[in-house]
């Protein structure tokens, strides 16, 4: 009897350590997510209240935003004037970990569709019977009630948040692409602007090309950095602000053995929003900012083509292309601004310290503001 006591009471103290250790990993786990984000804000809050331009010195594109990154001119942390540019990087993140998300098939589904919505110009009911199928394919059936809680099988991967800043640089054109490529200087091709392929481009307007031909060079140099191992001749691990950021939540089926694809692309059923998006006073937010995608809502090919086809057509060019402060497109190169806000979130998604266990999920978003951004009227000018 005594031995049956003792062994009941060994047992429930086993269970009762058990648990407060694992909720110490928790607060543990917790904490350190809530230092990072505050970290990330911090640093992106101090750097965006040093941003300016010199509209009265030409200086016009101090700033470009896309929603895995963007590059702007400013004053650094000891004063200097310097060129600083935050990028999502892949390249230092360990191996994909598999999770199991236990919530709601309607809000997980939603997730998915919304993203799928994006990649494609198909109807959006059409859309959504194909992923109606397609989750039902994968072992997803939709329940009665679309609210159930339903454990889905996904695969995470993680990226870096790079913070490279360039001083003395004043302008947001000249790039090393050598840096970012890793590959000595003699054997190095800086990549061209793709719109200087096109030959049939050559009637447009000068100022057009040559502004679509600069946002090019920067949409190339964010792209370089999203895989960049050296920076400056450092590792760019030197340039993590932090890491541990959800990159992507692929799905996978029920048996969580095969990615599941919509138009090419895998479904992804976390990302609510992109890292960063942008406003310029109105309240009406874009995940892009100075880039091609603001002029027309095409990228620079489909501008540039525009362009060419209307170029004896002074109305349709001026109406299109001409700066008009008072109306212009959130964010358009052709009327190039500071944002007057950016705003960044992400989520922190880490694997589960033991079987069993939930995954660990929080998502942090900040809205900085920009001092300096303003939208004083230029002249008109194409």
């Amino acid at each position: 009897v005594a031995l049956a006591i003792f062994a009941t009471l060994m047992g429930g103290l086993s269970l009762l350590f058990s648990g407060a250790v694992n909720a110490v990993r928790q607060s543990y786990r917790t904490r350190d997510a809530f230092e990072a984000s505050r970290g990330v804000f911090g640093v992106l809050e101090r750097d965006l209240k040093g941003a300016f331009t010199s509209r009265e010195m030409g200086a016009f594109y101090q700033f470009y935003g896309r929603g895995d990154g963007f590059m702007f001119v400013g004053l650094l942390e000891d004063g200097q004037l310097g060129r600083v540019t935050y990028s999502l990087n892949a390249s230092t993140e360990v191996a994909p970990f598999r999770a199991v998300f236990a919530e709601p098939w309607i809000a997980v589904f939603g997730r998915a569709l919304d993203d799928a919505q994006r990649l494609t110009d198909t109807p959006d009911g059409v859309v959504e019977g194909r992923m109606r199928a397609l989750f039902a394919q994968a072992g997803y059936p939709p329940p009665f009630d679309e609210r159930e809680i339903t454990d889905f099988q996904v695969e995470i991967t993680n990226v870096s948040l790079v913070r490279f800043e360039e001083r003395g640089r004043s302008d947001l054109d000249g790039f090393n692409f050598c840096e970012a490529y890793d590959v000595p200087n003699q054997n190095c091709t800086e990549p061209r602007p793709p719109s200087e392929n096109q030959r049939n481009f050559g009637a447009v307007p000068r100022e057009l090309r040559e502004t679509v031909g600069r946002i090019e060079k920067r949409a190339l140099w964010l792209d370089a950095l999203k895989n960049a191992r050296t920076l400056n001749g450092n590792v760019v691990e030197d340039y993590i602000i932090t890491d541990g950021i959800m990159g992507f939540a692929g799905l996978r089926d029920e048996a969580g053995g095969s990615p599941l694809f919509f138009n090419g692309a895998y479904i992804n059923v976390l990302k609510l929003r992109d890292f960063f998006n942008y406003d310029n006073g109105s309240d009406a937010f874009a995940i892009t900012f100075n880039a091609c995608e603001n002029i027309m809502g095409g990228n620079c090919f489909d501008t540039l083509r525009f362009a060419a086809i209307n170029q004896s057509n002074p109305v349709e060019m001026q109406r299109t292309f001409g700066r008009r402060t008072a109306r212009a497109t959130l964010g358009s190169p052709l009327d190039p601004r500071l944002p007057s806000v950016v705003s960044a979130a992400f989520w922190v998604v880490s694997e589960r310290p033991r079987p069993g266990a939930a995954d660990f999920r929080r998502f942090f978003e900040q809205n900085i503001n920009v001092p300096s951004a303003h939208t004083r009227k230029l002249p008109a000018r194409l």
